[in-house]
């Protein structure tokens, strides 16, 4: 093999990892508002695997939505502390994780402008029945309730300050 052929598929290789990181990269830290109501079912992996399949709603504006299950209410006796006044973020954290400390810190400085905030946090080796009923595959993993404890939206890895201030304010504003 020619030294250009071997450069032109190492270039090419780089390329594709390079696109392939970014493209990973740009879904960290992405808020998924959860809509309940009208939606598909997918996942047939996890239907084969005795967990419910994932379901995504027929909501064009927001394709990228996780429908909510029956089951995404998170009674106050499931968690370690009281459920928020108004809005509650329950982050999934773990030992290992770089950015979970970051996270506490940005959450923990909106609860001093939302009073009626309350982040609670999580260890996924101490909680595995909700990080399989909620399918925690990172940390941090933000599960942002209403006042009912009903998951509203959900961010997988280390959120942005904009989204998620938006996002409480539009969950403490609305009926819930």
């Amino acid at each position: 093999m020619s030294p250009v052929v071997v450069v032109a598929v190492l270039v090419g290789v780089v390329a594709l990892a390079t696109a392939l990181g970014l493209a990973l990269r740009s879904q960290q830290g992405r808020l998924r508002p959860v809509r309940v109501g009208t939606h598909a079912l997918v996942g047939i992996a996890a239907a084969t695997q005795g967990t419910p399949p994932l379901a995504i709603p027929l909501v064009p504006s927001h394709a990228d939505a996780i429908a909510a299950e029956p089951d995404d209410v998170i009674s106050a006796g499931e968690l370690p502390e009281p459920l928020g006044a108004d809005a509650t973020v329950v982050q999934f954290s773990s030992e290992w994780c770089t950015s979970c400390a970051a996270t506490a810190r940005l959450v923990d400085g909106l609860q001093v402008e939302l009073p009626g905030l309350r982040r609670i946090e999580l260890d996924v080796d101490a909680h595995p029945e909700l990080v399989r009923r909620f399918r925690v595959l990172q940390t941090p993993t933000l599960l942002l309730l209403d006042r009912a404890g009903a998951v509203r939206s959900r961010i997988g890895g280390a959120p942005r300050l904009a989204p998620l201030r938006t996002e409480l304010d539009r969950i403490i504003g609305s009926p819930g």
